[in-house]
């Protein structure tokens, strides 16, 4: 056998192995681009890393911001992430979506990436670097000139690193805006911190700390919060109902394993939910009905 011979074969069985999954990735991306935005009334809609635009989701651009506000959104909720340099910027990771909005090397929807450590960029790169599609990535200082700019816009925070820590920062930074940001906690001992600060409203969401629906439950018995907040994968009938209960609504997001951004998208996903007792969403694509 020649080695030409033996590439070729090489190649035709690299192809056999890999259809599978680039037919599965051709689907994805299909879906994503016939997405459409729809209006959607009774639910609170929670704008998703800024909301979604024609170029992508989860880009946290100006422009994504620019966007929720001008369709009706009260609520837009953020991603920060520390840079090499310490700084505050807009960002969801060091990894997948700094190769999809920066370095144009996303090759493959982040449900498929592996756990592997972010490299973080410096400040000075981020805010330098050419943001993909025309789009104009911000820092932390960024977003608050731009809810200066928005009054009937709140923020909801979700910090990828350090949250208290981070939380403080911009809270010592800009601490008129208090009564704008709603912060996201991730585990029960961060709710008192959060109120020292002086925030009123904050939302308890149980991706990260994954607890049982009982340990949850508990922590609404002893604490007042705006909303839970959980991932579609784990929410369960009974914590919804306990939650309505306690007159706390359940808000739901995409969590890392579930199928593709296009069902949180669509007015029959939230219908769905809405049956089962959920009273908000995160959402790319759908926005406020006009009342």
């Amino acid at each position: 056998m020649t080695k030409r011979v033996r590439i070729w074969l090489y190649a035709l069985a690299a192809l056999i192995v890999l259809s599978p999954f680039m037919f599965i990735l051709a689907l994805d991306y299909y879906a994503i681009a016939r997405l459409k935005p729809a209006p959607l009334s009774d639910m609170t809609l929670i704008a998703h890393a800024g909301g979604g635009l024609k170029q992508g989701m989860k880009s946290n651009a100006m422009e994504a911001f620019d966007q929720s506000a001008q369709r009706g959104f009260i609520y837009i909720e953020a991603d920060f992430s520390e840079t090499k340099s310490g700084e505050l910027v807009l960002i969801h990771n060091w990894d997948m979506a700094w190769h999809e909005w920066f370095s144009g090397l996303h090759f493959m929807p982040d449900r498929w990436a592996k756990e592997r450590p972010e490299q973080a960029e410096t400040a000075a790169k981020f805010l330098s670097a050419d943001m993909r599609r025309g789009l104009t990535q911000m820092s932390a200082d960024d977003l608050m000139a731009w809810l200066e700019s928005n009054p009937n816009i709140r923020l909801i925070t979700d910090f990828k690193d350090a949250p208290l820590q981070n939380l403080r920062t911009l809270t010592t930074r800009y601490p008129a805006m208090t009564s704008r940001i709603i912060p996201q906690i991730y585990h029960p001992d961060e709710y008192e911190p959060v109120k020292a600060m002086g925030y009123k409203d904050i939302i308890f969401t149980a991706y990260r700390s994954k607890l049982p629906d009982d340990e949850i439950i508990a922590f609404m018995d002893q604490n007042e919060i705006l909303a839970l907040t959980v991932p579609v994968e784990t929410v369960t009938d009974h914590l919804i109902t306990e939650a309505t209960l306690r007159g706390i609504p359940v808000w739901v997001h995409r969590g890392k394993n579930s199928s593709p951004y296009t069902i949180m998208n669509t007015p029959e996903f939230a219908a769905r939910w809405k049956a089962r007792g959920i009273s908000g969403l995160y959402t790319d694509y759908l926005y406020p009905a006009d009342e």
